[in-house]
């Protein structure tokens, strides 16, 4: 509230209207009685022949105090010629008005008697309707300014007296401005009024109460209290006991007893497009459902922003919706809501005492969709109990959304654009800047914290206690804050260059467990281009490194040269670890393109490197990727040492990312040296790893391996439903490799079961493969469809599947797949008839 807003607020009586008068006059130089009586006549002569000019002494007397009565217009002019104007002019004459009828400005409102007209059609709420109208009980509508309070209890009137259940309604506007608050003894003289005009008032409040009651009862009349504010205005009339319908709204929770709650939330899309069809036509939707999807987007299911809009679209007929929706946009990016939008959450809004408005604004202008109660606190720079007391008070006025977490944050689309446009006209810029600024800070330090402890070594170590109190803890803090995060990433990529990169830097290890590929590069191409904004090479070397890695689990063609520039920078900025790393992502580049001696090469260079710079934390995944490309080869005993030296260098490091790494790839060796036992415990112990951790990747390869050791046993049913569990996990974390080779692990717990299921599965695996460049696992499809023509007596074919699969590993190949493949060949006879003539 401006200052001028706040000293009109005061204006109460005829006394306090001359005080304004006079400062006003101060504040315009002091001009005389005589000057202002004269201006006064210039302004009216302006308006045309009926208008009169005042004398002095009526002006004069204007400003005097001890007045028992008041011109409204002469006061009004007054001010307009001392230079008072616009919405300022307006609310002095309701003021004055007011201060006129003698009456205080917290008993002015509206009482309306007789059912109420609907204008827009009735949408959805069923079951809050019927909680409405069947109630035996008072009720309470709750919910967000514009959510739709008042329409809903006029409905339920409505349909009460259509059912035949009253006789009539009486409404009573409560809050037609902010700030008003009418008490319970102007409320109930007014409704007794209404309803026995001739009548003596009751002059107790409980008296008026049980008189109220009576008459509702007796005339079979519903009572509708629009906008209540404050509990002592409707707890007389509850303690009498009203037995007709009485629906009382409010934009607060006000712990009211003995009353029926029904809690509004916002529409779903459903009911926003039901209105958008039923007031705009529902051809003008079916030609452009884009463009209508968008605006019910935008409108966030709030019930009066979508009659607004509905409204415009039928109201402007030669507007195309594509139209409509350019408009709303451009509306909200200048945060300028509809007017009765605006004005409808401007009562909850001005209502709030100074600090939950201000942690209103703060929380708008903050770039998260969502935060916790402690990053509120953060955001703030207050302790968490003032901030859940100003968050408290928020819910309480209906401004917070509950959001699909406990214990975290949502504001409103439409209220987040009010209350980002106030803080624009009520923070200085640097209160603001300094409130995010130290939000960011904080949550890129728990991040970091929460990345040293889960994956050590992925960042330099730091000073003083850290954020989090155990692993556990740490990876449920950044599976809460996940999406946070990489908005804070997005937001600051051009404001704060070095929040977009340490978020990249810090969450590249965990997006390696959590699959989410595409988001992931998403953050790491903005860190690339925060990065340049900082020119510092290591930096930079850091930035291309994490978008490479991403490129890699995606199958994306640009992965080598964003890998190459990693490791370029890195020496450029004598940083060894984008350069080892870089190297590793290459060797796993080559091996999924079936180059095994240069993947295996390049595994040794990044290991070598990795010792060379202290980088022991590294050694153990390191070692375990040369494990996977020993098997690759063939060398099983090899692979096999490898993996337990993996593993015994993770568990004393008490690395638990490695450990789930070693144990699930070592599950996979020992089935192939024929040990399903230790396979199977391998398979299982590192699913208990990684769902501890969090590690979604190593979870959904657990999965696949696990099955593979039940199909060796011959639990072949177990085998497929849990196979078919990992592929619908990869698909839901976005692990793109695994999930062709869980499709064609499918297919070969299927190929004795359903051959034509099988088929299916190796079909679309080898289509995932072949697009992702997944040498390994195209081979592997062709290998099991060959079997399959095999079987079904086709040798041909099956020859033909299995020199592709051949060559595709490539001719030096020896690993067990390509002897396998080699043995089928052997065995496969030529038929002595298929070429002689007919």
């Amino acid at each position: 509230m401006t200052t001028r807003d706040a000293r009109l607020s005061a204006v109460d009586t005829l006394d306090d209207v001359a005080a304004q008068l006079h400062a006003w006059r101060a504040a315009a130089g002091s001009p005389s009685y005589t000057e202002i009586a004269r201006r006064v006549g210039v302004l009216r002569a302006a308006r045309g022949p009926a208008s009169h000019a005042p004398g002095r002494v009526t002006v004069y007397d204007s400003f005097a105090t001890g007045r028992k009565r008041l011109d409204v217009d002469l006061v009004t002019d007054i001010a307009q010629v001392l230079d008072i104007d616009g919405d300022e002019l307006a609310r002095w004459r309701v003021r004055c008005a007011r201060a006129q009828d003698g009456r205080s400005r917290n008993d002015v409102f509206v009482v309306r008697r007789g059912v109420p007209d609907r204008q827009m059609p009735f949408v959805g709420r069923a079951a809050e309707l019927e909680a409405c109208v069947s109630a035996a009980r008072p009720v309470v509508i709750e919910g967000m300014a514009g959510i739709g309070k008042s329409c809903l209890a006029r409905q339920a009137m409505a349909d009460l007296h259509a059912a035949g259940h009253l006789e009539d309604v009486v409404v009573v506007a409560l809050s037609a401005r902010s700030g008003d608050s009418p008490s319970w003894s102007a409320i109930s003289e007014s409704l007794l009024r209404t309803l026995l005009p001739d009548a003596p008032v009751p002059s107790g409040p409980h008296e008026r109460a049980r008189r109220l009651a009576d008459l509702l009862t007796s005339r079979r009349t519903g009572l509708v209290l629009d906008d209540v504010t404050d509990p002592d205005q409707v707890l007389p009339l509850l303690g009498a006991g009203p037995r007709t319908p009485v629906l009382l709204t409010t934009r607060q929770s006000l712990g009211l007893p003995g009353v029926v709650g029904v809690l509004l939330s916002p529409w779903t899309s459903g009911e926003t497009a039901t209105l958008l069809r039923e007031v705009a036509d529902d051809a003008r939707v079916d030609a452009d459902p884009g463009s209508a999807d968008r605006i019910e987007e935008l409108v966030g299911g709030l019930p009066l922003a979508v009659s607004l809009a509905a409204s415009r679209v039928r109201d402007r007929p030669d507007w195309s919706l594509a139209d409509h929706v350019d408009a709303l946009e451009a509306r909200i990016s200048a945060r300028h809501l509809d007017i009765p939008v605006e004005a409808s959450i401007a009562l909850s809004y001005n209502a709030l005492p100074p600090g939950p408005r201000r942690t209103l604004r703060f929380l708008a202008a903050q770039p998260c969709l969502e935060i916790s109660f402690d990053s509120v606190a953060v955001l703030l720079g207050v302790t968490p109990r003032t901030a859940r007391a100003d968050l408290a008070a928020l819910d309480r006025a209906g401004c917070l959304l509950g959001g699909p977490t406990p214990g975290r944050v949502l504001l409103h689309a439409l209220v987040r654009t009010f209350a980002l446009a106030r803080t624009w006209e009520e923070d200085p810029p640097s209160a603001r800047d300094e409130a995010i600024s130290r939000f960011a800070d904080e949550m890129v330090r728990r991040t970091q914290d929460a990345a040293r402890m889960l994956y050590p070594g992925s960042l330099p170590a730091a000073e003083g206690p850290g954020a989090h109190e155990d692993p556990p803890a740490a990876a449920r803090w950044l599976d809460s804050e996940l999406d946070a995060l990489v908005q804070l990433a997005f937001a600051s990529e051009r404001s704060r260059p070095r929040v977009t990169t340490d978020l990249s830097l810090a969450l590249s290890r965990h997006f390696d467990g959590k699959g989410r590929s595409t988001l992931a590069l998403g953050l790491h191409q903005a860190a690339v281009r925060a990065a340049n904004l900082t020119e510092d090479p290591v930096v930079q070397a850091f930035a291309e490194l994490a978008v490479g890695q991403s490129a890699l689990r995606l199958g994306l063609p640009e992965t080598a040269g964003h890998l190459l520039r990693a490791q370029e920078l890195g020496r450029l900025g004598g940083a060894a670890r984008p350069v080892y790393a870089a190297s590793n992502a290459l060797a796993i580049l080559a091996a999924n393109n079936g180059d095994l001696r240069e993947a295996q090469a390049r595994f040794h260079e990044a290991l070598v490197l990795a010792r060379e710079d202290g980088m022991t934390e590294a050694i153990p995944l390191l070692t375990d990727n040369i494990a996977v490309i020993l098997r690759r080869l063939g060398d099983l005993d090899g692979a096999l040492d490898h993996h337990r030296e993996a593993l015994a260098d993770a568990r004393s490091r008490d690395d638990l990312g490695a450990v789930a790494t070693s144990l699930t790839n070592m599950s996979e060796v020992l089935l192939l040296t024929g040990d399903a036992d230790g396979a199977e415990a391998a398979a299982r112990e590192g699913i208990d790893v990684s769902r501890a951790l969090g590690d979604s990747t190593m979870h959904g390869y657990g999965l696949a391996n696990l099955a593979n050791a039940l199909a060796r046993r011959g639990q072949l049913d177990d085998a497929v439903e849990l196979q078919r569990e990992a592929l619908e996990y990869a698909r839901a974390h976005e692990i793109t490799a695994l999930e062709p080779a869980a499709l064609v692990n499918l297919g070969e717990h299927l190929e004795g079961l359903d051959t034509d299921a099988a088929g299916r599965a190796f079909d679309e695996g080898l289509e995932i493969a072949t697009r992702l460049d997944l040498s390994f696992e195209r081979s592997r499809g062709l290998h099991g469809l060959a079997r399959l023509a095999a079987g079904a007596g086709d040798p041909d074919r099956a020859r033909s599947l299995l020199r592709d699969a051949l060559a595709v590993l490539g001719a030096e190949a020896d690993g067990p797949e390509a002897r396998s493949i080699r043995d089928a060949l052997s065995s496969l006879t030529e038929d002595p008839g298929a070429d002689a003539p007919g």
